[in-house]
């Protein structure tokens, strides 16, 4: 499964990795509180989240998902 991220997305992403709150992400990008919210909603649908908390867990389980199928394609 590959998730698309528009490159605003996956630089967010990042953001909200590292630990940056929504008002640096939002004065880093010059978004107005309304389009953030709407990116990192998009995020969290495409990630199958609630919770910002919840990030670097799905993005493990995506890469060890990606990692299964490499390991099967190699195998075949």
């Amino acid at each position: 499964m590959v998730i698309k991220f528009s490159k605003l997305e996956k630089e967010i992403l990042l953001m909200l990795i590292s630990g940056h709150n929504s008002r640096t992400i939002t004065q880093w990008f010059g978004l107005e509180q309304k389009q953030y919210l709407k990116i990192k909603q998009s995020v969290f649908k495409k990630l199958g989240i609630s919770r910002s908390i919840q990030i670097l867990q799905a993005l493990l389980k995506l890469q060890h998902k990606q990692d299964i199928l490499i390991q099967k394609q190699k195998a075949d």
